[in-house]
């Protein structure tokens, strides 16, 4: 009777402490911050200084040459940049400070405050409509 008790116990115990692993992963992988690679973001990034059309289109092609660059659009009018990427394959601070450093310009991004956030597009990515507009992308 003792050597049986003894294997339960070793046994229930090997079972438990596996169903605490399988608990741990599950809970890490449903929890962690994860990017989906074909989530597109916009940037943009305001100049400290003037640039010129030339500067601009110099801007324009670097950034396409960059890896995860979707699509430019540099205003020399008003001085900045936007672009959308593929947040996946690419860090929007990191290429603003590369972009500075190529071009030796003093740019920064642009980050909304909160009222401007409230203020955008009303369909957020964890909303039924996002998922309809999704499904429905996916269809067609």
């Amino acid at each position: 009777m003792g050597k049986k008790l003894k294997k339960v116990l070793i046994t229930s115990a090997v079972t438990i402490g596996l169903l605490i692993i399988v608990l741990g992963v599950h809970i890490y992988l449903v929890t962690r911050p994860h990017i989906d690679e074909h989530t597109i973001s916009m940037t943009r990034i305001d100049m400290n200084q003037d640039i010129s059309a030339a500067q601009g289109a110099g801007i324009t092609n670097w950034l396409y040459q960059q890896k995860g660059i979707d699509h430019v659009v540099c205003n020399a009018d008003v001085n900045n940049v936007v672009f959308t990427y593929y947040p996946a394959q690419v860090n929007a601070d990191e290429l603003t400070q590369s972009l500075n450093n190529t071009f030796h310009y003093q740019g920064h991004r642009y980050i909304p405050d909160e009222a401007a956030m409230k203020s955008g597009c009303p369909v957020a990515p964890n909303s039924f409509a996002y998922r309809v507009v999704k499904y429905f992308q996916k269809i067609i």
